[in-house]
């Protein structure tokens, strides 16, 4: 109940927050150049989407934990596609520095990394480098092909399903999507219930990860003065125990 209660005050502080994150980030893109990246998964490679949280004085494991663990990864398969920078949080309490995609070629291939002799004390160094790595997998169910456009705006949710009311966050999705698509989203990527690893949050994995592109920062502001957010908001803080909403920015 009391998280529930959070998540609506959080909504409520999202909107007013909402027009100082948009002038950071027009008068951002005015300085600089645009930008263009390109995620390209096929249908059966197991992706990962990594959202880090670098601790003070980590440096050091950081350092090693690449060095150790990159190269035996991708002697394995791993292959790094991107990265893309948080700009803002609007909800919730993780505030990652960044989210960035991995893939490989299949789940053996991570099974591989997973049962090496040496994974284990490998992945000890995450602790010592991160107040929290959080890591959300899944196996690509069709080709994902996108192109993330520094022009425009992306937001990223993740939402752990309250179990009570499993249906709840599908609903207000389906409640919204038409008015998105009529404001300039667009829904690039949906995420059903990725396997979820973390070292300092409970192992509950979320329902869904959902990627939306806008045409313009306005158009998040945009839909939550509209009456289908209106509408179908309330389903929203009823279908999510948990649920984050990062403004997202491809980086060069």
């Amino acid at each position: 109940m009391k998280r529930v209660i959070l998540l609506v005050m959080l909504s409520v502080m999202w909107l007013f927050d909402f027009s100082e994150a948009q002038a950071e980030t027009v008068s951002e893109k005015a300085e600089t150049k645009i930008v263009k990246q390109q995620l390209a998964i096929k249908k059966g490679q197991v992706f990962s989407i990594v959202a880090p949280d670098t601790k003070a004085g980590g440096e050091d494991a950081i350092s090693e934990y690449y060095q150790r663990a990159f190269p035996l990864a991708e002697s394995l398969g791993l292959q790094r596609h991107m990265s893309l920078k948080v700009g803002s949080t609007f909800v919730g309490n993780y505030h990652p520095s960044g989210f960035i995609f991995f893939s490989w070629p299949d789940q053996s291939s991570e099974n591989k990394l997973t049962n090496h002799a040496e994974w284990s004390e490998i992945k000890a160094l995450r602790p010592l480098g991160w107040d929290e790595l959080k890591i959300y997998s899944s196996m690509a169910k069709t080709d994902i092909d996108i192109t993330f456009d520094s022009s425009k705006f992306y937001t990223l949710a993740v939402a752990w399903f309250n179990p009570d009311k499993p249906t709840d966050y599908l609903t207000y999705l389906d409640g919204i999507e038409e008015t998105v698509e009529s404001i300039g989203g667009r829904f690039i990527l949906k995420v059903h219930h990725p396997r979820f690893e973390a070292h300092a949050s409970p192992l509950i994995n979320p329902g869904q990860i959902t990627l939306v592109e806008w045409d313009s920062p306005e158009g998040l502001k945009t839909l939550q003065q509209s009456d289908a957010f209106k509408q179908f908001s309330p389903y929203l803080t009823s279908g999510v125990t948990a649920f984050e909403l990062h403004n997202i920015v491809p980086v060069g």
